[in-house]
């Protein structure tokens, strides 16, 4: 086979390669679906402190919950719909216990969106027994959790009052960041420069005019403790964003869906690219 030959050949075989990666990135869409879906955990601190209503839209008080809700609302429904949803809350409790309840296990978006609905109906602060929430316990939980699925988890949360020991969690902190199949995001949901009262409710969830108040009849104060999270994420290797509206997502959104989304096709991409580059290279060689 003479070199004119040879060179015909391979420019053909680089110009079939570079279409095949195109046409990988045009039927992106037809591609996900055909992929494993994606899989979300979203999990709110549903301590009392969240029902502070420190977050001011269009002249009317809202609590860090249901910011918290609103925002998680709209993040579902930027995702693809074959992803699996969970939603969970966790409270004040000791490492010790179980801390994350699970109030929809994983369903597919869009065949559960009603399900959804009622799940986030479920998830709240009013009959919570304590004002303060363990980050540090979710920690602990989540790392004895098997995520057999690469899933992301974004946890809603204030930061809580609690200042544990990092030391003592060390074995859980190291065991999340060797799990690659778990991508950890705190959304800190709260105001984070002045201290915000916690609403009382009465025995049947009414709001009432008065504040929770400790033994001494002190009004508990509580604001987003975002040094603290960042700290937190810092050690795991998580990533931290502040919430400051329902819809202040887009960012959130985008890094997580480049994150998950490309993992589906861009191997197969790059492996296309990498052979019509080749080609490309013996072409010139020769």
């Amino acid at each position: 086979m003479s070199r004119k030959t040879y060179k015909l050949v391979i420019s053909f075989t680089s110009i079939v390669f570079a279409i095949s990666a195109i046409a990988t990135s045009l039927l992106l869409p037809k591609f996900q679906k055909e992929t494993p879906p994606n899989y979300f955990l979203f999990a709110f601190d549903i301590s009392r402190s969240m029902t502070a209503e420190d977050y001011m839209i269009k002249h009317t008080k809202f609590s860090r919950l249901y910011v918290a809700k609103k925002a998680a609302e709209n993040m579902i429904s930027q995702l693809p719909s074959s992803s699996k949803i969970s939603l969970a809350g966790f409270l004040g409790k000791a490492p010790s216990d179980k801390n994350l309840m699970i109030f929809l296990p994983y369903v597919e978006k869009t065949e559960n969106l009603h399900e959804i609905k009622m799940a986030f109906n479920i998830i709240d602060s009013r009959n919570a027994w304590t004002t303060g929430s363990n980050i540090y316990a979710l920690i602990e939980e989540l790392s004895t959790m098997k995520f057999v699925n690469k899933t992301t988890v974004f946890i809603f949360t204030d930061g809580g009052d609690y200042k544990a020991i990092k030391e003592t969690l060390s074995e859980a902190i190291n065991r999340l960041k060797e799990n690659r199949n778990i991508n950890i995001i705190f959304i800190g949901t709260g105001e984070n420069s002045n201290v915000s009262l916690i609403p009382d409710f009465d025995e049947y969830g009414e709001k009432l005019d008065t504040y929770l108040k400790d033994n001494k009849g002190e009004s508990f104060q509580s604001k987003l403790e975002e040094s603290l999270l960042i700290s937190i994420a810092n050690e795991l290797g998580a990533k931290y964003k502040r919430l400051k509206s329902p819809t202040d997502t887009r960012e959130i959104m985008a890094n997580t869906l480049a994150q998950t989304l490309k993992s589906n096709w861009l191997t197969v991409y790059n492996f296309f690219m990498i052979l019509a580059l080749i080609c490309f290279i013996f072409y010139l060689i020769i």
